[in-house]
């Protein structure tokens, strides 16, 4: 069996959460030839405190993981949001987490790497010296003051940072943005594409509620999760292009989907997600992949047009107000595999006049459906 050598141990290490001075003495007493493994390092690999310094006698660049992490005397300051801001603000308040041991010792380092998440005003307030700062959120109280073009040191963008923005027609996100928080671009009423970059990998939720200037928009493949809601209100989308790598539609709404009124949910979504095309006014048909195994609470509710809908034999189970409200809804194939419907499925399903029930399915939910809709049992 291969051990591990010492420059591999350094990668190890990397991974510890070494806080106190036992949890270092540990690596070192693992066998005689990580006794010295320490010294190897240049940087700190895991948090380090007044009493466990002394264990990376080559320390050259200080990393911070926390904002409580022990700074050793070197002043770094900190923007304090306040409890609302109007773009009149002028006096910024900022947190000095410079900070030394009891008996005032300092040291100085070559440079000092910040992990732990900071706004852009801290960025701005802390330059010319020597602090690279690796998690930057740009709020919306540092578009009030910077403006709507996006620094390139940001990787995030903050909670309703761009929300509001009547005149935002069109923005370039930074290749460094890895994240778009809840609500940043929501009621931007004249923003009409947006092309995300590749490094974003999440999108939250309401990200682009109600743009209803909206026309198109390109996500990167390397997007995971999009948010619940996150194209929801009045938008009409006639382009989106969804990258192969969701897996899931969290409330992702569309008003208009195509010039057909339809639309093909992709073969690589294997979940839709609540409220995921509620209230779709247009929307009339819509063809669900074999990849899909899992259908959420009301995911087609309130769907006035839906006429026709392809469910495929993955599907074990129909929640809550799944098709609740789909008044045009005629007729519908419910597959073998289902062994359950929930409260008000197909309630208020007028256009429904019968539906068929395999015999796999062995229980419903209350008002599960119209008054007027015939179950025929299998």
């Amino acid at each position: 069996m291969s051990k591990l050598d010492r420059y591999h141990m350094m990668i190890v290490v990397r991974y510890f959460k070494c806080e106190y001075e036992y949890e270092i003495n540990n690596v070192v007493l693992v066998c005689k030839k990580f006794k010295n493994i320490m010294e190897m390092f240049h940087y700190n690999p895991v948090s380090v405190y007044t009493e466990t310094i002394k264990y990376f006698p080559n320390i050259e660049t200080l990393h911070l993981y926390y904002n409580t992490g022990e700074t050793f005397g070197n002043s770094i300051l900190l923007y304090v949001e306040p409890y609302e801001y109007t773009e009149q603000d002028t006096n910024d308040s900022y947190k000095d987490v410079s900070n030394g041991d009891e008996n005032g010792v300092t040291k100085e380092f070559f440079q000092i790497v910040i992990w732990f998440n900071v706004n852009y005003r801290t960025v701005v307030k802390n330059r010319g010296k020597n602090i690279l700062f690796k998690n930057v959120t740009y709020t919306k109280y540092d578009r009030m003051k910077f403006g709507e073009e996006i620094p390139p040191t940001v990787t995030s963008l903050g909670e309703y940072c761009f929300s509001r923005c009547t005149n935002l027609s069109s923005i370039i996100i930074p290749q460094n943005v890895a994240s778009i928080c809840n609500n940043c671009f929501s009621w931007c009423k004249n923003l009409s594409s947006i092309t995300i970059p590749q490094s974003v990998t999440s999108i939250s939720y309401s990200c682009f509620y109600d743009c209803c200037s909206l026309k198109s928009v390109y996500m990167p493949n390397v997007i995971g999760s999009i948010g619940l809601r996150c194209l929801c209100g009045d938008a009409t989308m006639y382009g989106v292009d969804l990258p192969s790598s969701v897996e899931e539609l969290n409330g992702y709404k569309f008003t208009q989907t195509n010039e057909s009124n339809g639309f093909i949910i992709p073969q690589h979504v294997n979940t839709i997600g609540e409220s995921c095309f509620c209230e779709c006014s247009t929307l009339e048909s819509i063809e669900i992949p074999s990849t899909v195994t899992s259908l959420e609470l009301g995911c087609f509710s309130e769907c006035d047009m839906l006429s026709s809908i392809t469910l495929p034999s993955t599907i074990t189970s129909m929640p809550s107000n799944c098709f609740d409200g789909c008044h045009k809804l005629t007729g519908i194939k419910i597959p073998q595999s289902v062994e359950w419907l929930g409260c008000y499925c197909f309630y208020r399903c007028q256009s429904l006049k019968s539906i068929r029930i395999p015999k796999s399915v062995h229980s419903f939910g209350d008002k599960c459906f119209d008054k007027n809709t015939k179950v025929i049992r299998d």
